[in-house]
């Protein structure tokens, strides 16, 4: 019997070893959701009925070297000033020192990078990054994909940095309180883990092995002593 829980106990720490070896490589993934604050038909700002629709989405996601970031804009129903809808024009927010590199989609310009010094927009939050678009050019149904990389860039030390992801949408029609055509600023919240951090998936498996080592162990037959 002691032979036997120790072949299984044997086993469970090469499989463990193995769980942490395939959680390794999976890459950890983040998604941001930019939503609606009120109902964008209608006069009424406290009117919520197509509340937290999203006007655009941000993955951020593990990479070899790096980080991938990858903007969206789907269509939505944000009243716009003109047909052509609403366009996205800067995405802020915060992270370690990195080299960026357009992927696909729309390239974010030149000028975007790491500010040299923090700059504080709405709600008082501050920013050291930020990506500009062509005016006029992310309509909706567009997206943009891009690279962070450099030494230690990973997705969780750019979600646990201070503040939330913040992103410029402009030519916003009425009734918003502004004039025609004017910017939005939204604001993303905590974001969703899209694919788990290695260390959860390796835990996760720890527990698998450590239940059916013990459920193994018990469904051993026993052994009962003769009777004398």
């Amino acid at each position: 019997m002691f032979m036997h829980t120790v072949s299984v106990c044997r086993a469970g720490v090469a499989a463990v070893a193995l769980t942490a070896a395939m959680a390794s490589s999976h890459a950890a993934q983040y998604d941001y959701s930019f939503h609606t604050f009120y109902d964008p038909t209608t006069s009424d700002a406290y009117d919520t009925r197509s509340l937290f629709e999203a006007v655009a989405t941000l993955s951020v996601s593990d990479v070899a070297g790096g980080v991938q970031l990858s903007l969206t804009q789907p269509q939505h129903s944000l009243a716009s000033a003109t047909t052509a809808g609403t366009f996205l024009k800067t995405l802020w927010f915060n992270g370690p020192i990195a080299s960026w590199t357009s992927v696909s989609g729309l390239a974010p310009l030149a000028s975007s990078g790491r500010l040299s010094a923090p700059v504080t927009l709405d709600g008082g939050l501050s920013y050291r990054w930020r990506f500009d678009f062509a005016d006029n050019a992310f309509a909706e149904g567009n997206s943009a994909t891009w690279t962070l990389t450099g030494t230690g860039i990973t997705a969780q030390s750019f979600v646990n940095s201070a503040g939330w992801p913040m992103l410029t949408l402009t030519n916003a029609g009425m009734p918003f309180g502004v004039t025609p055509g004017g910017q939005l600023n939204f604001v993303a919240l905590t974001p969703v883990a899209a694919i788990p951090e290695p260390a959860s998936v390796a835990l996760f498996g720890l527990g698998l092995l450590a239940l059916a080592a013990w459920r193994g162990v018990r469904s051993q037959p026993r052994i009962r002593p003769a009777v004398q």
